[in-house]
């Protein structure tokens, strides 16, 4: 893990400072979410929750080093043993609380070498992820700091079966809750496209505790990307921007507080 320090002037062409932290410590680094101290009822510093091949990492600095505490090693025994954490997003409510984690779960085969043999990852096969996990809290999720609490695994969706991929993630507050819904990205792989697979899925927190989840679809179909935006910054309707694929054109799904999404 590379920390770079920003310079004092922004604007020098000289890189930033920059260190390992933990090295040896994390293997396969898949992504990084920064949680602010304003997300957290700890306060301090920003601390950072990475995903890898060790599970999801609490990382942050405290008495001259870094500290780190594993929320999933808990979990191991549910995981499959050639599986690992993919993409992260945090799920939080209207007081600025991290209420939940969302994962993708990647199932891994790495290369092994067993004499002149080699037994090596299908191309066919996501680098993404096939499965949509959610680390939950206990009930006090007011009262402890992500830090503090007990987090506990729960899978809420699983798109292996379709021979699809989670390409993306995002949490955000669609409906205006106070608490964020999930949304994920789908591309089918393999030999042939699933239109009924394809596109833009949407979990809405129902017991945010024994994580369950109602599931819907917004968009059909294979994009390229998407995105979730308050353009008007007017907090009572959030965007959804989806570029669609082979086209130069941006299609906009404007979802409200009081209606389903409409294009």
């Amino acid at each position: 893990m590379m920390i770079y320090t920003q310079l004092p002037n922004v604007s020098t062409e000289r890189p930033w400072f920059s260190n390992i932290a933990l090295n040896g410590t994390f293997h396969l680094i898949s992504d990084v979410q920064v949680l602010k101290s304003k997300d957290d009822i700890q306060g301090g510093l920003n601390k950072l929750l990475l995903a890898s091949k060790e599970g999801i990492t609490l990382v942050w600095w405290e008495s001259g080093r870094w500290q780190t505490r594993s929320l999933t090693s808990a979990m191991a025994s549910q995981i499959e043993t050639q599986s690992r954490y993919g993409s992260i997003a945090i799920g939080y409510m209207e007081e600025g609380v991290a209420a939940y984690i969302a994962c993708t779960e990647v199932n891994d085969f790495p290369l092994t070498f067993q004499c002149l043999s080699i037994n090596r990852k299908s191309p066919t096969q996501p680098r993404e992820g096939s499965i949509l996990s959610v680390l939950c809290r206990s009930s006090e999720i007011r009262n402890l700091s992500v830090q503090q609490a007990n987090w506990t695994r729960y899978v809420i969706d699983d798109f292996t079966p379709a021979q699809a991929t989670i390409v993306s993630i995002s949490c955000k507050d669609l409906d205006g809750n106070g608490l964020d819904e999930i949304l994920i990205q789908v591309q089918s792989y393999g030999d042939s496209l699933r239109n009924d697979v394809d596109g833009v899925w949407y979990y809405r927190p129902v017991d945010i505790v024994r994580g369950v989840f109602e599931k819907y679809k917004v968009v059909d179909g294979r994009i390229s990307s998407f995105d979730v935006k308050d353009i008007r910054h007017s907090g009572k309707m959030v965007h959804l921007l989806f570029p669609p694929r082979h086209e130069d054109s941006l299609l906009i799904h404007f979802t409200g507080y009081n209606n389903h999404t409409v294009s």
